[in-house]
């Protein structure tokens, strides 16, 4: 049986790996091919390794919405995590692709995730200096959502805004202090902390407010300190 299985398994992981290759560079026809196969499934998800990436990480890195889409609508798993821990919105946040971040968290991404050294999609954000992308975070999750973002601590004890203020970046330092003074207005008034409030939070497009909103927050970008790149890099260090 093992060895009937074998050719499948090296054609999943071969046609894995094009996928990736293809949704990298932006080869919109070929990821779209490709999703049309009934074997869609056996590759799509596909990391090549234990260290590796999906095609949908690959996509979101280079910054292809187009390729991200099409792979999100085929059923690529939009919450798989790589060996450290990072998801697809995680990458989108830490390379401050603001819609990419804005469709992740439209198309159900889930942002309680951490990384392995605890970071959340708005740490990611706030290290690399992205004040659009964590602007994004910010508007779009459930006030729940959002009060965790701000006051969650890193394996190191650190919150979003500490880890921003390491940088340089006042647009962003000035976007989380003011959001965690309205978000504790809001709690004040309320009178309910994160575990008290429904975990499921609201609807991306809820939370919005309107497309006009959306589209002045999205153009928002701090200054670009670094970027997180694929497969072997390191988390960063802050």
């Amino acid at each position: 049986v093992e060895m009937e299985d074998e050719p499948i398994v090296q054609l999943a992981r071969e046609r894995g790996e094009a996928l990736r290759s293809a949704a990298a560079y932006g080869s919109i026809e070929v990821v779209h091919e490709m999703c049309q196969s009934p074997r869609v499934m056996m590759y799509i998800d596909d990391c090549g390794s234990e260290q590796g990436t999906t095609a949908l990480m690959s996509a979101v890195v280079a910054g292809r919405e187009d390729s991200a889409k099409v792979l999100l609508e085929s059923g690529a798993d939009i919450n798989f995590c790589d060996s450290m821990g990072r998801s697809a919105l995680m990458f989108a946040a830490a390379n401050g692709e603001d819609s990419l971040v804005a469709l992740m968290l439209e198309r159900g991404a889930n942002v309680s995730l951490r990384a392995s050294n605890g970071w959340t999609s708005l740490m990611f954000a706030s290290a690399m200096g992205h004040s659009g992308a964590a602007a994004v975070l910010l508007e779009l999750v459930s006030s729940t959502h959002r009060q965790r973002l701000l006051t969650e601590k890193d394996v190191r004890g650190r919150t979003a805004l500490r880890l921003a203020q390491s940088g340089d970046c006042r647009e962003l330092i000035d976007l989380l202090r003011e959001a965690s003074k309205q978000q504790a207005i809001e709690v004040a008034q309320l009178g309910y902390g994160p575990s008290d409030a429904d975990d499921a939070g609201t609807p991306a497009a809820a939370a919005i407010g309107s497309s006009e909103r959306r589209e002045d927050t999205r153009g928002r970008s701090g200054r670009v300190r670094r970027t997180v790149m694929l497969t072997e890099d390191p988390l960063p260090e802050v």
